[in-house]
């Protein structure tokens, strides 16, 4: 598949935090792609600020834009000398719709189960926020607030709702773990497993089913194979008797490695009940993925206690969520997305779309540009390349985009156009000066087209800002030494 689209976001477990209320003032990516619909004073089932629905759950658009903030805030440092390339970005704000979906989710939980904001809570959690914002007083926070087009009461609400998801992931969050379950956790099992449906209307026949099953299986009548390849639902198993190959504790539901884990090789399991029907399981061996010393269980108690706060989250947006449908509003977030899952034409459509909400931006023709390559309709992606390029060079002087004429060159010289791919990586280094990622991506790009003095030329000009960059940080780090 693409290679612009090979770099994938590795999803950690996070938590909420102040900075939440400290974006309260975000803005937009790329100039535009926000939802046009007012913000929600209320609770999420009368939400207009959405980016997308999880069924009937809205995605805040508030808390989507915030965390793009927080993200993009994080990597100011890192992006003086290394201008984030249009993936970069992508991947940013891929991340940022992951915490904004998961946000949102938890947050239909906690009013579907009544949780409350105690008034100590709530004050305790305010001065956190004023203090982060560098206020003092109430009614300082209500004209910024003012200042700004909001109003306390839909502020706190807000407020509010990042205390009942923080409360939520707190609880998630206190696991406790044996010695046995860090054993699990560096365990792997090879295991088979038949699964019966429920069907809604006769709740009780699947669990009757699956009990004969077993009977039939334990006196002989027939083998756990057959059994898998004539009643097994599991569609991508049923033909091999149920083999699910090799699974680690963390890497099903609950209630199925629970149960799996706890059988000797070569059992056959009492029905297990999960979300996806009633199943029965055999675990035919194991194998430890790391061995763990006497002494080491303290250390690894914490690793496995995250993963274990993680696997619960998950479980938990799972069981609300279901299997809702993802529908996105967001234009430029429907691109982004339609990328991430390999869905490239509605990809297209998600780009083409956005254009009109930031039509200044050489971004989203940048992705069209290589979505059409990707399909090898030539003429639009050239014309896409075309298009990104007069947008970037209008851009020049407030916000240069070397990354776009670094990319234009990659398809010129693929498409054997050496005179144009020559001079978008001229247009490229000359915009991208002091700009590490456009050195690093010109040096590949000038080895691979075997224009050795070119390389040369690129790599002692990164060689040249790497060490000016190093001689600036150790001047820094000097001067604070010496005025402590």
């Amino acid at each position: 598949m693409l290679a612009l689209f090979r770099n994938n976001i590795k999803w950690i477990g996070w938590s909420i935090v102040i900075a939440f209320a400290l974006t309260m003032f975000a803005g937009t990516f790329w100039g535009g792609g926000g939802s046009s619909r007012s913000a929600s004073t209320s609770s999420p089932e009368l939400s207009t600020d959405y980016v997308a629905l999880v069924g009937s759950i809205p995605v805040s658009g508030q808390k989507f834009y915030g965390f793009f903030s927080e993200v993009q805030t994080a990597s100011m440092e890192s992006d003086q000398h290394r201008k984030p390339t249009p993936e970069m970005l992508m991947e940013r704000y891929y991340y940022a719709f992951q915490r904004a979906m998961e946000f949102s989710i938890l947050l239909q939980h906690a009013h579907a189960t009544d949780l409350e904001v105690g008034r100590s809570e709530y004050q305790s959690y305010l001065q956190q926020v004023m203090r982060g914002l560098g206020i003092t007083r109430k009614s300082e926070l209500r004209k910024k607030l003012a200042d700004n087009g909001l109003n306390y009461e839909a502020y706190k609400v807000r407020l509010e709702d990042n205390i009942r998801v923080q409360k939520i992931q707190k609880t998630l969050n206190q696991v406790s773990i044996s010695d046995q379950d860090i054993i699990n956790y560096y365990t792997e099992l090879l295991a088979s497993h038949i699964l019966i449906p429920i069907n809604p209307d006769q709740p009780d026949e699947a669990r009757s089913q699956t009990e004969t099953i077993r009977d039939d299986i334990l006196r002989g009548n027939l083998s756990f194979t057959q059994a898998a390849s004539q009643y097994s639902a599991d569609p991508s198993n049923a033909q091999k008797g149920g083999d699910l190959g090799w699974i680690r504790y963390h890497s099903v539901v609950a209630p199925f490695a629970d149960a799996a884990y706890a059988l000797d090789k070569g059992a056959l399991s009492e029905p297990v009940k999960t979300q996806f029907g009633w199943h029965l399981i055999k675990v035919e061996d194991s194998r430890p993925t790391k061995v763990i010393e006497p002494d080491a269980f303290a250390s690894e108690r914490q690793t496995v206690a995250q993963a274990r706060a993680q696997y619960n989250k998950n479980q938990l947006l799972v069981d609300v969520a279901g299997d809702s449908p993802l529908i996105i509003v967001n234009t430029l977030l429907k691109g982004v997305h339609a990328i991430k899952t390999g869905v490239y034409t509605d990809a297209i459509q998600g780009f083409e779309a956005s254009i009109s909400q930031d039509p200044d931006s050489p971004i989203p023709h940048y992705f069209l540009a290589k979505l059409y390559a990707e399909k090898d309709q030539h003429d639009l992606a050239e014309s896409e390349w075309e298009k990104a390029g007069l947008k970037a060079d209008l851009m020049q002087e407030t916000s240069p985009w070397p990354s776009v004429y670094v990319g234009q060159g990659q398809y010129y010289a693929e498409q054997g156009q050496r005179t144009k791919m020559k001079a978008a990586y001229a247009k490229a280094l000359d915009l991208g000066k002091t700009d590490l990622n456009t050195l690093d991506a010109l040096a590949d790009a000038y080895t691979e087209a075997g224009m050795v003095a070119k390389f040369k030329a690129v790599d002692q000009q990164r060689q040249d800002l790497q060490a000016a960059l190093k001689a600036d940080a150790d001047a820094a780090a000097s001067l604070v030494s010496d005025s402590e």
